[in-house]
């Protein structure tokens, strides 16, 4: 029929998918947050929004989402109750950024908000004691000996290392950054002020630390034989850093983990705890000799909230009111 009325096909413009929105979402956190909090707490919720395309293609802006429970169930399918609720947090939060920042225009307020419940998570107790997680100072001596003594090379190389660790409190990723310039004086102050992290582009030095710019540690006659022996025995690196590898490069820590702590632990048959319990084992072991707090959080850049919480705690029964 020559009078045939064409018809007109209009495409249908789609809105902005949650993937697409949340990967713009986290290119703009990474510029603010530790590459180790990017890797651990936004890449995991990236990750699954890739692979669950269900969730991945929903498109987000539209006045009235029925995603919720779609999303609350693939989390649910996908990972512990923890973890899930940990994502869905994150998504919460995503959300937020994105109407606040009038990057979408429809939706007008958090479908997700208050629905945390619908995710519940297993109640295990949490220790909050982390005196528990300390080493004593008998097993210190014990694990320190055993490294010192170790038939392996490769392991007794640690040895300076890891009692730097024991008698400082600071954290792996802090023991790894420091070099010799960060010594003051005659060996009377350590200048902690920068750390190398773990991230998705690899290891990481960030200038500041976890909780401040920087801080010293007075240097006493444990620390500083460790310092001689080290001055000694280092081998040269390009960085000038006190504790590298055998080669002189940077320490991994997930590596030394599974080569010489697990197996040492495992041989002592001391129960295990991270690398990062030596943090632990220091302050709790400061507060025992009778430092008083308020000094022990200086030399470990702790907040004294954090301090009293989990390392001074004392039972109630125990406390005696003084006659005043």
């Amino acid at each position: 029929n020559k009078y045939r009325v064409l018809k007109k096909v209009v495409a249908v413009e789609k809105g902005i998918t949650f993937l697409e929105l949340f990967e713009e979402y986290v290119i703009d956190k990474k510029k603010s947050i530790r590459p180790t909090t990017f890797k651990n707490k936004y890449l995991m919720a990236l990750n699954f929004l890739r692979q669950n395309t269900v969730v991945g293609n929903i498109e987000i802006d539209v006045e009235e989402p029925e995603y919720v429970d779609k999303i609350i169930q693939s989390l649910k399918c996908k990972f512990s109750e923890e973890t899930a609720l940990a994502i869905f947090v994150q998504f919460q939060a995503f959300i937020t950024w994105a109407i606040k920042l009038k990057k979408i225009k429809k939706l007008r307020i958090n479908p997700l908000t208050s629905l945390k419940s619908e995710i519940k998570p297993n109640k295990r107790k949490k220790n909050d004691d982390y005196k528990t997680l300390s080493f004593s100072a008998d097993e210190r001596d014990e694990i320190l000996n055993a490294i010192a003594t170790s038939d392996k090379p490769f392991v007794r190389h640690y040895y300076n290392y890891y009692s730097f660790l024991f008698y400082t409190g600071c954290r792996p990723s802090e023991a790894i950054a420091v070099v010799w310039d960060d010594i003051i004086g005659d060996y009377e102050f350590i200048r902690f002020n920068k750390a190398i992290t773990d991230s998705v582009d690899g290891l990481k030095e960030l200038e500041g630390l976890k909780t401040q710019d920087y801080r010293l540690f007075p240097i006493n006659n444990q620390v500083k034989d460790i310092f001689i022996k080290q001055k000694e025995y280092q081998p040269n690196n390009l960085k000038n850093r006190v504790f590298t590898t055998q080669r002189g490069k940077i320490i991994e820590t997930r590596t030394l983990r599974s080569r010489v702590w697990q197996p040492i632990l495992s041989n002592l048959k001391i129960d295990y705890k991270k690398p990062y319990s030596t943090r632990h084992t220091f302050i709790t072991l400061s507060l025992e000799a009778g430092m008083d707090v308020k000094d022990v959080t200086k030399l470990v850049g702790n907040s004294p909230i954090t301090t009293y919480k989990h390392y001074a705690s004392t039972d109630i029964r125990q406390i005696q009111v003084p006659n005043l």
